[in-house]
C-alpha cells in the first residue's frame, strides 16, 4: 500500500521544490511500515513512477511544429534534452487515450523549466470535439524534471494541453 501523506501543490504562490513529499509504504503483512521523504525537484521521475498510474497514450497531435528539429515526437522519445517547440498563445497538444478512462492529472517536463515559468490550461473530452477546462496552471520555474498538474477525476478519452507561453517569451516547450 502506498500512501502520500503530503500532497503536491501547484500555482504561482508555492514552489514544488519547497514541498517535500512524505511517502508511507505498508508491507503486505499490514504491519511493516517504511517512511520516505522525497524532494520533488530532485526526484520527479521517481515520484511519477511511484505515485501515479500512467495511462498509455494511443495517439497525439499538436497545433504547430515551427522548428523541424523540435517536433512532436520529441515529447515521448525518453530524452530530456529534446523538446517540442510551439510558439504563441493557445498552442495545443492533444493526447488520445484510445478509450474513456478516469483521468486526474498529467506529468509534464518543460524545457528550461528550471529558469522559466510556463503557463497552461488543461482540458478533457470524451469525444475529441467538446472540451472542458479542468484547470489553469503555472509550472514551478525550478526544475526541468516532471511536474504534476492534477485536477478532480474526470472521465476522458482526450487530454489537451493549451499553452499560454512562458516567462521567457512566446514559446511553449
Amino acid at each position: 500500500e502506498l500512501e502520500m501523506l503530503k500532497g503536491l501543490y501547484y500555482g504561482k504562490d508555492v514552489k514544488v521544490a519547497e514541498t517535500p513529499i512524505l511517502i508511507k509504504l505498508t508491507g503486505d503483512d499490514g504491519e511493516s511500515v517504511m517512511y520516505s521523504v522525497v524532494k520533488y525537484s530532485q526526484y520527479g521521475a521517481l515520484v511519477k513512477d511511484l505515485l501515479f498510474n500512467e495511462l498509455e497514450i494511443k495517439d497525439y497531435w499538436v497545433s504547430s511544429e515551427p522548428e523541424p528539429a523540435n517536433h512532436k515526437g520529441n515529447m515521448f522519445d525518453g530524452d530530456m534534452n529534446t523538446r517540442l517547440c510551439m510558439y504563441f498563445d493557445n498552442a495545443l497538444a492533444t493526447f488520445d487515450l484510445g478509450s474513456v478512462k478516469a483521468v486526474d492529472g498529467i506529468a509534464l517536463a518543460m524545457w528550461k523549466g528550471n529558469i522559466r515559468n510556463y503557463y497552461l490550461d488543461l482540458e478533457v473530452s470524451t469525444d475529441g470535439e467538446n472540451f472542458k477546462k479542468v484547470g489553469e496552471y503555472s509550472s514551478s520555474g525550478v526544475t526541468e524534471d516532471y511536474e504534476f498538474f492534477t485536477f478532480p477525476t474526470e472521465q476522458a478519452r482526450f487530454v489537451r494541453f493549451v499553452g499560454h507561453m512562458s516567462s521567457g517569451g512566446d514559446t511553449n516547450n
